[in-house]
């Protein structure tokens, strides 16, 4: 019995407080003490209209405390000549599933009341079509919100309060409650339990309760309205202050409008997909927009719905007719999206804002649209999204690319901006654009040239600038033209000159140079134009790297064969010696290296650096050779013994040198050979070289540098202070062996007594004995001709 649906009828006796629901025919035992009887009494005992003010008939559904459902139609009727007030109850053991093919409200005034014989629900009359829900809201308008909002709140909010419908006529409850039926899910429809008029609003059960003016409700009472019911007073009383949702509106303005929501079949109920999931959306300056931008609740259902909408535009498709008000629609999106922008954060909007900008730039790749970026203003793109728009567009951008470049309004300079900005700086693209600038630039012809300055300084894009630099910088290197032309043009030319140089590749940046110090009075060239680049372009005004240098000789027209010597050491200043070598330049400075006007550190750098170069001639390897050898002198990198054991190999195949170089090299061995000890194992080459040599260049400096190092009475006594100095000296001036020059002689007496002599004189005769005992250990043959000579100039 309990499994199948059944007819309740009931009749309702009493008066106002005591109403009492009471089996229709009592004689009938299973109504009179049937269970299911019993339950629903209390239930049908405050759904009926009686008390009200309006004895029509109404309608209600509930359900009992075991889940199942009752429908109710309450009305008077007439039998056997007496009227009674009858409530016909349709028992729904499976609950709303039972009403799977139809709301509880579709059975409003059905005629099924009356001539149902069957347990099966009263079909609809097709009372609440959507034209007639339409008007009902316009009519209605700005109570609709607030209503659905309450709606809403019966289903999500589980403390959600009543609503009570205060309205002069039954009829207008059942609109009020068709329309949230309409406005719900079809689960929430069915499951929707109302009165559509109780006298005992207190008692009943139901979500929505219909009452009249005569109802025992206090409609002024500000704790009923505020915390108990949710009231919508439609005969003119306060009512509860209105609820704001954003679903509500959008549920309200749809219905307003004219145009039904979609009912939501699946997903979030209360969504706005619901209410904005198709058609029209409100325009742009509705003040929806805004309200739901101030909710931060509703941004995710907000950017979802938009987003949909705008996957679902049509797109252009070949040459087929554009999709009718296509354009209108995609630019109402996009005034929408700036509505909400300020409130929305852009994180929030990138998947609507990516799918606006695809449309924008599919109707752009049919023509519809400029092929530019202005086509995405007001869609600002991450780098994901410029990526994948990228991928997509890249092809119509690269096939406006293949016409010719033309200023910067031109197709060409606006594709290529457009793909700039979709796949930045480092795509692909960018090369490919920069390769067109770039022969552009060096065509030699100014309209073309003019053009691309214009388009490089339109999109002053850095990585654009650099690509463009390049390529002409390897461009230059294939064609010795290229570069002069590009720096005499006009544009190209106070392009290139705006660039910072210090950042431009190297051989334009050397052009740019070169071309300026051509133009200067000076108008240097050659030599003279190779000092000045490298004061111009290196770090302390030299050329710093092998590179460097390779463009600045070749920017100067430099020779291929021997460099006039006058002009080397002023190439050397500019140049370190070893970048010459190391670029194979070095044996252009033969004629200098072997015949130098002057000696000079210059001559010495230089020797050192090209010293065992195997790219210059036998003689060229021998001057380097001893020229570094004496370089090394001067500065105590080589010992003298071994720089002379050089020397007196080298000196006869350099041949007689240059007067002023010999006395110069000759100058550099006298001191080293003054400050060295000849006495020393291993130094006697170096001995006879001294002792031996004939000539001046070598005796007289010699003689110099012993009298500069201790001729004043404060290094005379400092020697005397070095017993083992002095009898190095004496074995160095002293003895006379077979070979001796009368020359040498002459100096070594002079020594000896000027120097020697006078040193000896301060000596204490401790630091004699050391002396002595020194000399006998070195040559024990001249131990007495040191003492008697010292005895001598001690004046002993």
């Amino acid at each position: 019995m309990g499994d199948r649906r059944r007819w309740l009828r009931y009749v309702i006796r009493g008066g106002p407080g005591e109403w009492r629901a009471e089996p229709a025919d009592p004689q009938d035992p299973e109504q009179a003490s049937g269970e299911l009887w019993e339950r629903a009494r209390p239930l049908v005992a405050v759904s009926h209209p009686w008390g009200s003010g309006d004895p029509g008939r109404s309608l209600s559904y509930g359900r009992l405390p075991d889940g199942t459902g009752l429908l109710c139609s309450a009305g008077t009727v007439r039998e056997g000549g007496t009227e009674q007030r009858r409530v016909d109850a349709l028992h729904l053991p499976e609950g709303d599933e039972g009403l799977r093919d139809v709301w509880p409200i579709d059975a409003w005034r059905s005629r099924g009341w009356e001539t149902a014989a069957d347990a099966e629900v009263p079909p609809p009359e097709g009372e609440f079509t959507h034209e007639t829900l339409v008007a009902f809201a316009r009519e209605h308008r700005d109570r609709v919100a607030p209503f659905l909002a309450d709606v809403r709140k019966l289903f999500e909010d589980r403390a959600g309060r009543q609503i009570v419908l205060v309205e002069a006529e039954q009829e207008t409850v059942a609109r009020w409650i068709a329309l949230a039926c309409a406005s719900l899910s079809d689960e929430y429809a069915r499951a929707l339990t109302f009165v559509t008029r109780t006298a005992q609003p207190y008692e009943a059960p139901q979500q929505i309760l219909g009452i009249g003016p005569e109802a025992e409700f206090d409609r002024e009472d500000a704790e009923l309205l505020q915390h108990l019911y949710r009231v919508h007073d439609g005969l003119g009383g306060t009512g509860s202050p209105p609820a704001d949702d954003m679903w509500a509106k959008a549920m309200a303005w749809r219905w307003t409008e004219g145009t039904p929501p979609r009912r939501p079949e699946k997903g979030e109920p209360f969504g706005l997909d619901g209410p904005l999931a198709e058609g029209e959306l409100p325009s742009p300056d509705n003040d929806m927009w805004q309200a739901l931008a101030d909710a931060p609740e509703e941004h995710p259902e907000l950017v979802r719905m938009l987003t949909r909408h705008a996957r679902e535009l049509p797109l252009p498709v070949g040459d087929e007719p554009p999709p009718v008000d296509g354009l209108d629609r995609l630019d109402a999106l996009i005034r929408i999206r700036a509505r909400i922008a300020d409130e929305v954060p852009a994180a929030e909007l990138r998947p609507f804002t990516a799918e606006l900008a695809r449309r924008r730039l599919a109707w752009a790749c049919r023509g519809d649209l400029p092929l530019d970026r202005r086509v995405l203003t007001g869609l600002p793109l991450d780098d994901a999204a410029r990526r994948a728009l990228y991928q997509e567009f890249v092809g119509a951008v690269e096939d406006a690319m293949h016409g010719r470049l033309s200023g910067t309004k031109g197709p060409w300079a606006d594709a290529f901006d457009l793909g700039l900005h979709l796949g930045g700086d480092e795509s692909p693209l960018a090369r490919e654009g920069a390769k067109g600038i770039t022969e552009a630039l060096i065509s030699q012809h100014e309209e073309l040239a003019g053009p691309a300055v214009e388009v490089l300084e339109r999109l002053d894009s850095p990585v654009v600038d650099r690509l463009t630099l390049q390529r002409l910088a390897a461009r230059a290197a294939e064609d010795a033209r290229v570069l002069p032309w590009v720096v005499g043009s006009p544009a190209a030319g106070r392009w290139l000159r705006s660039r910072n140089l210090s950042e431009v590749p190297l051989p334009v940046r050397v052009a740019v140079r070169a071309a300026d110090l051509r133009a200067t009075p000076e108008r240097p060239e050659g030599a003279e134009l190779f000092v000045a680049l490298a004061r111009a372009l290196g770090p302390g005004g030299r050329i710093a790297d092998a590179a460097t240098l390779n463009e600045v000789w070749a920017a100067a027209a430099m020779p291929h064969g021997q460099l006039d010597p006058a002009q080397a050491p002023r190439l050397l200043e500019a140049c370190p010696a070893r970048l010459f070598v190391e670029t194979g330049r070095g044996p252009l400075f033969g004629t200098w290296l072997n015949r130098p006007p002057e000696f000079s550190r210059t001559l010495l750098d230089f020797a050192t650096a090209v010293r065992g170069d195997p790219q210059l001639p036998p003689l060229g390897r021998d001057m380097a050779e001893l020229l570094a050898t004496t370089a090394e002198l001067t500065v105590g990198a080589v010992d003298v013994a071994r720089a002379v054991a050089r020397t007196e190999v080298l000196w006869p195949s350099v041949g007689p040198l240059q007067s002023h170089v010999e006395q110069a090299v000759l100058t550099v061995f006298a001191r080293a050979l003054a400050d060295a000890d000849l006495t020393a194992q291993g130094a006697r080459g170096a001995y006879r070289f001294l002792t031996q040599e004939t000539r001046e260049e070598l005796l007289r400096p010699y003689g110099e540098a012993v009298q500069a190092r201790y001729g004043t009475d404060e290094r005379l006594r400092a020697l005397a202070r070095e017993p083992q100095r002095v009898a190095s000296l004496f074995l160095t001036w002293h003895p006379r062996t077979p070979g001796d020059r009368p020359e040498w002689r002459a100096v070594a007496e002079t020594l000896l007594h000027n120097i020697l002599g006078a040193a000896v004189q301060r000596m204490y005769e401790r630091d004699v004995a050391l002396a002595t005992s020194w000399v006998y250990q070195c040559e024990p043959r001249e131990k007495e001709a040191w003492a008697q000579w010292s005895y001598q100039r001690r004046g002993r």
